[in-house]
């Protein structure tokens, strides 16, 4: 069952990346359209989010991925299964906040302050 758990886990590993992966550098590619001016990246790019399907898929991979940890490794002490099912799930659930929170640019902790934009930008695309 470990072998099973490890699959499980690389192959989950490898698509957070990518996803990772991509979310940052779609918020690379807006900050730099934003500092060079230029209009049409900003416009492509401003409203490019993480699809609901990918969303849906992450949420189901951790379900699928501490459900082995917990349920069929076996655990000499059951204080030490639920601290790491515990432990795992914080960090999957912060790893997914900040990716959901990269994902839209302009709110959220990490964000683009929309009064930083070009004045005709922001009366264009945000009515101010």
């Amino acid at each position: 069952m470990t072998a099973i758990a490890q699959i499980i886990g690389v192959g989950y590993v490898i698509f957070a990346g990518l996803v990772a992966s991509t979310v940052w550098g779609e918020w690379k590619g807006i900050i730099a359209a934003i500092d060079a001016k230029d209009e049409n990246a900003f416009i492509r790019l401003k409203d490019q989010r993480l699809s609901p399907h990918i969303k849906l898929l992450i949420m189901v991979l951790s379900g699928v991925w501490l459900f082995p940890i917990f349920f069929l490794l076996s655990y000499k002490v059951v204080a030490i299964g639920v601290f790491a099912t515990f432990a795992i799930t914080l960090i999957l659930v912060i790893y997914w906040e900040v990716i959901n929170d990269l994902d839209d640019y302009f709110t959220g902790v990490w964000n683009i302050d929309i009064k930083k934009l070009p004045k005709e930008w922001r009366e264009k695309y945000f009515g101010q």
